[in-house]
């Protein structure tokens, strides 16, 4: 299934600023950013999400860490299940493990057959 990620302003649902990231898609769908990190530091991930589409079951904040090849080593998510109607602040520190190089952070959709939207705005 098609995914759309696009860069939205008011009247969307904007948190700060003036621009927004939506993602749609009828299936899961994500993007991302790639990050040098260095292994033992603590990093925060945190940003808006803003979900009020039944159609979406969930909606998350991912990262991933990635060794020097990419090869995966551990990754944690911080979801949101219920609708709101207004944007909802997530955030978590992390401890890089040892041997991770790079920090995958993404913002995940989930969607089950009818095309959804979700919102994020903020992320770092």
């Amino acid at each position: 299934m098609d995914a759309t990620l696009a860069q939205v302003s008011s009247p969307a649902p904007v948190q700060g600023g003036t621009y927004a990231a939506s993602l749609t898609s009828a299936s899961s769908a994500s993007f991302f950013q790639d990050v040098s990190v260095a292994s033992g530091q603590i990093y925060t991930l945190s940003g808006y999400i803003y979900k009020n589409d039944p159609r979406a079951s969930k909606a998350s904040l991912q990262i991933s860490w990635l060794g020097s090849t990419y090869n995966d080593i551990g990754s944690a998510t911080q979801d949101i299940f219920n609708n709101s109607p207004s944007y909802l602040f997530l955030s978590k520190n992390y401890e890089a493990p040892t041997q991770a190089q790079w920090a995958r952070v993404k913002g995940v959709l989930f969607a089950q057959g009818e095309s959804a939207i979700v919102y994020f705005d903020e992320l770092s």
